[in-house]
């Protein structure tokens, strides 16, 4: 299932519970828990490039965002493509930023921003994203 606005909702107060990154480093996928007991799985492919920071023993999103979107403004994606390009000396690549940008306006690649109430905080750029979501038990 493609991600909605309803599905990025619910996030808001998920735990990150798992991260797996393909032996490929193209493949990744994102577990979350809601609610105490429902689980969903991000699921992205071809993935061009993505930064995952803070991640500490509990990681807690505030909320997500996915391009594209109404909620994503011109400046906020690029402020996350800044943040998601920066190298080792912590300036973006610029370069990266503007490629990237094209290939969202393009809608070639999609933008997946996950911002932290605690821990993790999520940046992922793919040209593919899917949601699982397993019920309640």
């Amino acid at each position: 299932m493609i991600p909605d606005e309803e599905s990025l909702a619910s996030l808001h107060d998920a735990e990150l519970i798992g991260i797996d990154i393909g032996a490929d480093g193209r493949t990744l996928s994102l577990r979350f828990k809601k609610d105490g007991e429902a689980f969903c799985t991000f699921l992205f492919e071809n993935v061009w490039h993505l930064r995952i920071t803070g991640v500490m023993l509990q990681n807690v999103v505030s909320r997500a965002f996915l391009t594209p979107s109404e909620r994503f403004k011109p400046d906020f994606v690029r402020t996350q493509l800044d943040w998601l390009c920066t190298l080792d000396d912590g300036r973006p690549n610029h370069s990266m930023v503007e490629t990237a940008t094209a290939a969202i306006d393009a809608g070639t690649l999609r933008l997946f921003y996950a911002d932290a109430s605690i821990g993790a905080e999520i940046a992922v750029l793919s040209s593919d994203v899917a949601i699982e979501s397993e019920p309640s038990q």
